[in-house]
């Protein structure tokens, strides 16, 4: 297997590991709280960016390869079982952290997965004719469900509608940046590997232009929480856990963005070749 997709999602697990730990730091709860809400995001968002690629695999892809249409329904719906799994613990060990909206958003959070997954379970009888409503559907409740998560988290400190904004904001692209790598290297690399890629390049070419845009806004909005808990001055980030902890998540970030950079510009130099 190429290693730069198993670099990428490795250290994007760890970066977002770092990120729910800032997130929980200061509550006084159960470790599996923390945790369980990572694997939500990490579900959420496979869920999410797994739903939209199917959607352009379907417009794209003259012929579906059985195996392949397999493996995709296979993700999602291991994707979907974990969200359910992690959002119920989550609520279970932490339902009194925060006010009772954390409480409720969550239950309800909880409650349209289990649905969705249910409908999903009981549709996976008839692939590869899943409809392209029915997974766009699936698609933009898990990125309410990220939205419903940043509702949670924002209110566990009280904050504003501005931070749960911003907090939206750096979950979807959060999750669908680590939903695109797990399906990359679960669907595309044994793909390449046994060279049955049929319709599988062009959506990987659509899905890598998008990630600029998630990079831009994963960074931009993750300075901007930092600065609101610790400021514009260096001390704080070389002084305390959470700072340390801000930068090394931050490094983490920089060199996915070599990467991505190196990734573009070998793309670029492979199009001026073939020219």
């Amino acid at each position: 297997m190429p290693r730069k997709p198993r670099v990428v999602l490795a250290t994007l697990v760890v970066a977002s590991l770092l990120g729910v730990s800032l997130t929980w730091t200061g509550t006084d709860t159960s470790p599996v709280s923390p945790v369980a809400s990572w694997v939500a995001i990490v579900s959420l968002g496979t869920v999410l960016t797994n739903g939209l690629l199917w959607y352009w695999y379907t417009c794209m892809a003259g012929r579906r390869l059985p195996w392949l249409v397999r493996r995709w329904s296979q993700v999602g719906h291991v994707a979907g079982v974990a969200a359910l799994a992690s959002l119920v613990v989550r609520l279970a060990t932490a339902a009194d952290v925060g006010t009772a909206a954390v409480s409720l958003a969550l239950g309800g959070l909880t409650g349209t997965v289990a649905l969705g997954v249910t409908v999903a379970v009981n549709r996976r009888t008839v692939p590869p004719e899943i409809s392209r409503p029915f997974v766009l559907v699936i698609a933009v409740s898990a990125g309410l469900g990220l939205v419903a998560i940043a509702c949670a988290d924002v209110g566990m400190n009280g904050g504003s509608f501005g931070a749960v904004a911003v907090r939206a904001l750096h979950l979807v692209a959060v999750g669908a940046w680590i939903g695109g790598a797990v399906w990359h290297n679960a669907v595309v690399v044994p793909a390449v590997r046994s060279d049955r890629q049929t319709g599988v390049r062009p959506v990987v070419q659509r899905f890598r232009r998008l990630v600029p845009l998630f990079v831009a806004v994963v960074l931009l909005t993750g300075l901007y929480q930092a600065s609101t808990w610790l400021g514009t001055t260096l001390a704080p980030y070389l002084s305390t856990q959470v700072g340390v902890t801000v930068v090394v998540k931050l490094v983490a970030l920089g060199a996915l963005v070599a990467l991505v950079a190196h990734g573009r510009y070998q793309q670029r130099r492979s199009r001026g070749a073939d020219h």
